[in-house]
């Protein structure tokens, strides 16, 4: 069998375990809704639903907004894979809007709150003005062939695995007449605030943080418990004002109505579609309505969440700059996909050429497997890996100390090249008898 111990972060381990207390959350009450069988977690204003084993699925979460009729159901998506379930809800329900966090063209994007639908002019010769024709079209064409239940018709069964993520999302929006509504804060002002308000430490807790929780969810153990008043900084300016912002829009949508070309009457149903990173932090926010603490604005565009900070005045052939620059890259990896990196840099423009060294090093670094597995807490490191004669958590320790939260370097030559060293083969586990993943 081949090991890599210094494998890209995609290639977190996937072994047969028990969810236990490593990523504890507290047990759920049993109940039934809409005669399935389902468990719930009860707060004010927010319903937190998990549907049993063959059981359809529905809405991860049901917001209620205080003092209206309205009700938002929200789903919690892997962005890379189809998800059929969220556009059949669509089709059968009907919402007055579809609320979505990736945009579909740029003008979508460029502010929280923002509406498109098919008779809107895009920009011609780009390729976002080729997805919404496409969107259109595939929308115009499932409405004429489905009948009174498009969900059940050939169209939607040919369609159905081929759009991923929001698509479908986007369709089913365009082909019920509901609005589709951008929620999410623009890209470039969460790269612009975090480049400018995270420290080297900072960055360096926002990537355990989301390595503790890519663990969790590989192995199908509980995600990690939240804190909504806990959140770290890095955490905090890439997920919870984000989702801020989000709610926000929601509740806009759901009392006034939208000023930025939307309806103007409010919203009564309301469906949301996010990644599902954003679940418990959603759903933290909107209970007592802490999002707007955050907000502090009547108006999103005027919201100091939305303030873009001064880039800081450091010299770029600085080390620490380098080292800045090297964890900024490393946390938005474990976040984003290659194309929003490529985005990242257009917005903060290329990496300086005396960074270059530091950033790449720091990127091997800490896309290995050790980096990753040197960020978790040590109960949570036993169930994910074990050693060969060896306890992991000291062989990880050097991974530790580098780490910038815990006063290190970093990134070294050397730690590079013992790195490279580390490809080599076992024999197979029926031989030796212990888990494939091992160092």
């Amino acid at each position: 069998m081949r090991f890599h111990a210094g494998a890209p972060c995609s290639r977190a381990p996937q072994l047969p375990v028990q969810a236990s207390q490593a990523c504890s959350r507290s047990r759920p009450k049993e109940r039934r809704i809409a005669g399935r069988c389902a468990t719930a977690v009860a707060q004010p204003g927010v319903e937190m639903v998990r549907y049993g084993v063959g059981s359809p699925r529905g809405p991860d979460l049901v917001l209620s907004v205080p003092d209206t009729e309205a009700t938002v159901h929200v789903f919690c998506i892997d962005h890379r894979h189809a998800h059929p379930h969220v556009g059949e809800f669509i089709l059968r329900e009907r919402p007055d809007m579809v609320v979505v966090e990736t945009p579909v063209t740029q003008e979508h994007g460029s502010l929280p709150g923002n509406t498109l639908s098919c008779k809107d002019q895009v920009v011609e010769g780009t390729p976002q003005a080729f997805f919404v024709r496409m969107f259109c079209q595939v929308a115009a064409q499932l409405r004429e062939s489905g009948g009174d239940d498009p969900a059940s018709s050939a169209f939607w069964q040919q369609i159905k695995g081929v759009y991923l993520g929001e698509q479908l999302a986007y369709i089913t929006a365009f082909a019920t007449g509901a609005s589709l509504v951008y929620a999410d804060r623009p890209k470039d002002i969460s790269y612009r605030r975090l480049f400018a308000l995270a420290s080297a430490a900072d960055l360096d807790e926002g990537f355990g943080a989301q390595c503790e929780d890519l663990y969790c969810q590989v192995l199908g153990l509980p995600a990690p418990s939240y804190s909504g008043r806990e959140v770290k900084l890095a955490e905090r300016i890439l997920m919870q004002e984000r989702e801020a912002v989000m709610c926000k829009v929601l509740d806009d949508a759901c009392r006034t109505g939208l000023l930025q070309g939307g309806p103007s009457a409010p919203a009564k149903s309301v469906v949301m579609v996010v990644g599902r990173s954003h679940m418990h932090g959603i759903r933290d926010l909107w209970e007592g309505a802490r999002w707007a603490e955050l907000v502090a604005s009547d108006d999103v565009s005027s919201s100091p969440l939305m303030a873009v900070p001064p880039a800081p005045s450091e010299d770029e052939a600085s080390r620490e700059a380098g080292v800045r620059r090297g964890l900024l890259h490393a946390v938005m990896r474990m976040l984003v996909t290659g194309e929003v990196m490529d985005d990242m840099e257009t917005v903060l423009g290329p990496v300086p050429a005396r960074q270059v060294v530091a950033v790449q090093a720091i990127e091997e670094i800490y896309g290995s497997s050790r980096m990753m597995l040197a960020t978790l807490p040590h109960e949570l490191l036993q169930q994910v890996v074990g050693g060969l004669d060896c306890g992991m958590w000291d062989v990880l320790a050097p991974c530790r100390e580098l780490r910038a939260s815990n006063g290190g370097a970093v990134y070294s030559e050397e730690t590079v090249m013992e790195l490279r060293s580390l490809n080599f083969d076992l024999p197979d586990r029926e031989d030796v008898g212990v888990l494939p993943h091992a160092a």
